[in-house]
């Protein structure tokens, strides 16, 4: 069989219940349902009738409804008997009366049984749940029998005898737990007797005579299609009371309101290619249409009641509908609806969801069926439903007349099931959201609206993702009215504030939503998620005070509009004191596959020759230029465009330029400025000139690189020039705004560009400017000025640009043992990613290309591991399905690399490989990789590897100890570099011999020491040095291997540790030398003399050393010596001598 489904979600945490209402039509196999009792139509209003005899009393009766004969005499109710009721005879009334209690009859005859193997004996004690049961001959009630309703008010039991039906004498009949009289049939084909004293309930209809003997009472209805109805002395015949109620009739009214209108709608995409099952409709006839009913039923009670109706592609379609109802806030269906049309009569029930599928798509969407499982029979008190010709033929073809089927339901009966279930209370002001499909099993497999599910895979996709949700309460919906959108109350000192709401969600794209503040409306920039909405404002700044906030809710089809009606929603207070930014000089490299080595030397230098020019006391105060100086040759003079003060014009400017960038970027021309508040900085410019392209390097992707996370993305107009204003975390936790735009300089003009991938950037020559700071405004004043310079200088133009910016992006991301972590923003709630990526597995390979594709949750915010395998870094981009623009970004690991001068050194062989280290236990961090370097040095040679990428230090502060394997055919000097190695003469090192075969070293940090005789002190590490030392006298070969290298700890070491060793030589390092030098002794000693010899063997210098450091170095002054070869000649206390020569530059 098949389905269709209404979802209603509760958001509890909120106290507003969200409906998910979701229409399924099927194909219905013919199946015990319902346990659904006959529509009695109007017999339901008689307590004794019969559609052909007499109907007689003998002796005194309480009779308590009307009486009735299409063919017969009534006779024997005159007083003393009593008859609350009219009595009808032969007439219209009972001609009708009579068509329907046929058509009752025919309805339980035809009822699929149950239990069909029950005794022919009911009674004796025994309970009976809820059901069809099933007789082939003659039975009969004897002693007790209990019908359990078990808790349900609207349980149904139907006893179909194959014969005639008889009761016992004294036979009795309880109804318990629910079980109501109204509810229970009894159908025999043959007559009915019921003895003397007999206690009963339930409406009988024989085919034959009806009868109840003296003293009997009766709690419901005797009726015969073929044969009297008769009772006797002291019977007291009752109506169920329930049974005086009105029907809820098929709504009048032609006041529809279309629900559903799809301009792209395939009318013939039911995958299943049945017709019964196919809605059909397009932009001018609605799929799909609603209307409310408030109705006052003869009991008294008013309710409401809610009717749709579906265009169907097929003429007297047989089909079914299911309506699925959350109420657990996780957008899956908790119980459903069903609305049978192909039945007879037709009938409504409610299910529960099938635990076994997860409800989330429409391939996993399912009910369980039978009141063993709960469900549950509707009257028509509460659901009327039916179909008939919409007038229309959108398909075409052989399928005849389009067809309405429709369905009306009360919405006290979904609020009793609700809550008697789920303990939850519903409304038909809660929320809901509307989607519908077709099926022809018991799963939703069907016609999806709006989509064409005939594409494999459609139906696995969510049905959010599907995007064929309608939002809004269901009082709206039905009368066509908008969901007033709301807007949150929020005080704040933060001036970019993120404000948020409510709104009925977007009614399958017919309604949009737009947010207004302080005169700017914002629609695209909007964050949706299902019935909430975000808007994080970025640009411009709030001043203190307070703010309207305008939501509106535009509907397309009508034109009509909704607005929130709160005021004042948003107050700002006093502002906080913007906080430090990163100095330019660190800006400008997110590196890639080919610099990455490069840029990891160039950190290295910075910090071999300590040239820092990130921190105010090593800059150079700014003094800006003439706009309209002249500059010599090509160059381009940035100190004219770039303004030398900031926001509050008290903010002072140095020069903070990255010159090292030249050379190793296509960057021709490097300038850069840091703003300064008293100490701190607020703001920095990066400048850079290049030749027939951008800049290639974004201040995005560089910082994400360097574990930042990238917050926002938003555009801008900037002296109404469209740019890109992003906003990053960095790892501190602070927060910085940057902007980024390219000026290129044209024969007649200069154009402004600002794009998010570098890609879009036409071909040209460019000035290109990164700005960035602790605040929007601050950011926005400098960069708005630098582009009103260019205004006066020569036109600036701009071009209009769709789509400047993804909608899905990186949030952050790191590589770690083969596996890229991605956090991913969406912010256009996609469901799919595709990921395209170039790798290399190691710093010297070849690139790899690799693609994936990612299912996403829609969720804002994601994480996503990809599996590929160990690299060294990727170049990767990513775009969403619902994004417009790709985001690209660099990870990558630390590099392995070399630092050497090449009239020091040549080299012969490096080699890096991917082996993985298999040693590796809990406890223990592994740096991939293993490098190998042979050549011939003079002077010093470096192998470094830096642990992490970038510009990133590694918290060691769960080891003790490193440890690695290595093979060296000379001495080797292993250096930590740590964030605090700013001054490479006391960098903390140890001494290792040279090893003839691979050695396995495991030194513990505090091994680890400096010329100043300071140890490790648990600061993040940088990166490992390993160094080879000539004696700058001869060439020496040397080949160095390392592997397996491994930060352990205390725990995890897995070899004795290596303590420190002597080098075999006398040796000093830098050689050649300044002003200073440092001796390293080749053994252990307490004290030695220190004498420094010319080539003529005059002593220049002697002196005494009581003191040497564990590390066995000895930092010596040469006290302005001139150039020149020299000797150090060493002796110990122990009277042994050692020599060196070196060189004073």
């Amino acid at each position: 069989m098949g389905n269709s489904t209404l979802i209603i979600k509760q958001k509890l945490s909120q106290g507003i219940l969200s409906f998910f209402l979701l229409l399924i039509c099927f194909g219905f196999n013919s199946r015990i349902n319902a346990q659904t009792g006959p529509n009695l139509g109007s017999v339901s209003n008689f307590v004794l009738f019969t559609s052909a005899g007499a109907v007689g009393n003998t002796g005194t009766s309480v009779i308590t409804g009307n009486i009735g004969s299409n063919i017969g005499a009534i006779s024997g109710f005159e007083a003393p008997s009593i008859v609350n009721g009219t009595v009808e005879n032969v007439n219209a009334i009972t001609s009708q009366a009579a068509i329907d209690l046929k058509s009752a009859y025919d309805h339980l005859y035809s009822s699929t049984a149950t239990n069909t193997t029950h005794a022919a004996v009911f009674g004796g004690g025994e309970s009976l749940s809820p059901g069809v049961y099933s007789i082939g001959a003659a039975a009969s009630v004897a002693g007790t029998l209990t019908l359990n309703g078990q808790g349900n008010p609207n349980s149904i039991f139907i006893f179909k005898i194959g014969g005639a039906l008889t009761t016992a004498a004294s036979a009795n009949v309880v109804l318990t737990n629910g079980a109501s009289a109204s509810n229970v049939f009894w159908m025999a084909d043959g007559a009915i007797a019921m003895a003397a004293s007999t206690t009963i309930s339930g409406t009988f209809i024989g085919n034959g005579a009806v009868s109840m003997g003296a003293g009997g009472k009766l709690d419901g209805r005797m009726c015969s299609i073929a044969g009297a109805v008769s009772v006797y002395a002291t019977t007291v015949v009752n109506i169920p009371a329930s049974l005086v109620y009105q029907s809820l009739e098929a709504y009048s009214s032609n006041d529809w309101k279309p629900l559903i209108k799809l301009a792209n709608f395939d009318p013939n995409d039911d995958q299943q290619s049945v017709a019964d099952t196919d809605f059909v409709g397009n932009a001018t006839h609605a799929i799909m249409e609603t209307q409310r009913s408030t109705t006052k039923f003869s009991d008294g009670v008013t309710d409401e009641v809610y009717y749709f109706r579906v265009r169907m592609g097929q003429s007297n379609p047989s089909t079914s509908f299911y309506f699925g109802i959350d109420v657990t806030g996780d957008l899956i269906a908790d119980l459903f609806i069903e609305a049978n049309t192909k039945s007879k009569p037709n009938f409504i029930s409610l299910h529960k969801r099938d635990q076994s599928k997860t409800g989330l798509s429409p391939s996993q969407t399912a009910w369980l069926n039978g009141v063993q499982n709960g469900e549950l029979l509707l009257t028509n008190r509460d659901a009327e439903i039916r179909s008939y010709s919409a007038g229309t033929d959108i398909d075409g073809g052989n399928s005849g007349t389009d067809y309405w089927i429709e369905f009306g339901i009360t919405e006290e009966s979904l609020k009793s099931y609700v809550l008697s279930n789920f303990g939850t209370s519903i409304t038909g002001d809660s929320v809901i959201a509307l989607y519908g499909f077709t099926s022809t099993s018991q799963t939703a497999n069907g016609d999806v609206m709006g989509i064409n599910d005939k594409i494999a895979g459609e139906l696995d996709k969510s049905w959010e993702e599907l995007g064929v949700i309608i939002n809004g309460t269901l009082n709206n919906i039905a009368s066509g009215e908008i969901l007033r959108p709301t807007v949150n109350s929020l005080t704040t000192d933060d001036t970019t504030p993120v404000i948020s709401g409510t709104w009925g969600g977007n009614m399958l794209g017919d309604d949009h939503l737009s947010v207004t503040v302080n005169g700017i409306t914002y629609t695209d920039e909007l964050y949706i998620n299902n019935t909430n909405w975000s808007l994080t404002l970025l640009y411009p700044e709030f001043a203190v005070g307070t703010y309207e906030i305008v939501a509106t809710t535009t509907r397309i089809s009508t034109n009509k509009t909704s607005t929130d009606i709160t005021s004042a929603e948003l107050t700002v207070l006093n502002v906080t004191e913007p906080t430090t930014v990163t100095s330019a000089n660190d800006g400008g490299l997110e590196s890639n596959g080919d610099l990455a080595t490069l840029i990891a030397k160039r950190n290295f230098n910075r910090i071999k020759t300590n040239s820092f020019a990130n921190k105010k006391a090593n800059q150079k105060r700014f003094i800006s230029s003439s706009l309209f100086a002249k500059t010599s040759g090509s160059s381009v003079d940035f100190s004219a465009v770039i303004p030398n003060t900031g926001l509050l014009g008290t903010e002072t400017t140095f020069v903070s330029s990255p010159t090292d960038l030249i050379g190793i970027t296509n960057a021709e021309q490097v300038y850069s400025v840091d703003y300064y508040q008293g100490s701190d900085r607020v703001a920095a410019v990066l400048a850079t000139a290049t030749t027939g392209a951008v800049y290639s390097h974004s201040k995005a992707i560089c910082d994400r690189l360097n574990s930042s996370s990238l917050q926002n993305i938003v555009t801008i107009k900037l002296n109404g020039y469209e740019v890109i204003l992003v906003e990053l975390k960095r790892a501190n936790g602070l927060t910085e705004y940057a902007v980024n735009f390219s000026i290129q300089q044209l024969s007649t003009e200069n154009k402004l560009h600002s794009y998010w991938n570098i890609e879009q950037y036409p071909t040209g020559n460019y000035q290109n400017f990164q700005v960035w700071g602790a605040s929007t405004a601050q950011v926005c004043h400098i960069a708005k000025t630098i582009i009103s310079n260019f205004e006066q200088l020569k036109k600036l133009s701009a071009d209009a640009v769709d789509n400047r910016i993804p909608t899905v992006f990186v949030k952050n991301g790191f590589y770690e043992n083969g596996k890229i972590n991605l956090t991913i923003i969406n912010k256009s709630r996609a469901f799919n990613l595709s990921f395209e990526g170039n790798k290399k597995i190691t710093e010297l390979a070849t690139t790899e290309s690799v693609a994936q594709n990612v299912v996403l949750s829609g969720a804002y915010e994601q994480n996503v591991v990809l599996d590929l395998g160990g690299i060294f870094d990727i170049g990767l981009s990513i775009v969403g399905g619902t994004s417009k623009q790709l985001d690209a970004l660099y990870l990558a690991d630390g590099p392995w690399g070399l630092d050497y001068s090449a009239t020091e050194t040549t080299i012969s062989s490096f080699v890096i490989n991917n082996i993985p280290n298999t040693s590796i236990i809990d406890g223990q961090y592994a740096v991939e990789r293993n490098a190998t370097v042979n050549g011939s040095v003079y002077g010093t040679m470096n192998l470094f590897r830096n642990i992490l990428p970038g510009d990133l230090v590694f918290d060691a502060s769960s080891y003790t100890t490193v440890g690695f394997e290595i093979q060296n055919s000379l001495a080797v000097e292993v250096v930590l570099v740590t964030e605090n190695t700013t001054d490479w003469n006391n960098r903390l090192r140890f001494q290792l011999p040279a090893n003839a075969t691979a050695a396995q070293m495991n030194i513990a940090f505090e091994k680890f020491t400096n010329p100043l005789g300071q140890k490790y002190n648990n600061e993040k590490i940088k990166g490992l040095v390993f160094s080879v030392q000539g004696d700058y006298q001869t060439y020496k070969p040397f080949e160095v291997a390392v592997s397996q290298l491994t930060f352990k700890n205390s725990n995890s070491l897995g070899a004795q540790s290596f303590e420190n060793q002597v080098a075999q030589n006398l040796y000093n390092y830098p050689n050649p030398c300044t002003n200073s030098t440092t001796l390293v002794l080749p053994e252990e000693t307490q004290s030695v003399n220190v004498k420094v010899m010319d080539l003529l063997g005059r002593t220049m210098l002697s002196k005494e050393y009581d003191s040497i450091p564990a590390n066995h170095e000895i930092a010596v002054a040469l006290d302005n010596l001139k150039h020149g070869v020299y000797f150090f000649v060493v002796t110990s206390d122990e009277k042994k001598q050692f020599q060196t020569k070196f060189i004073i530059k």
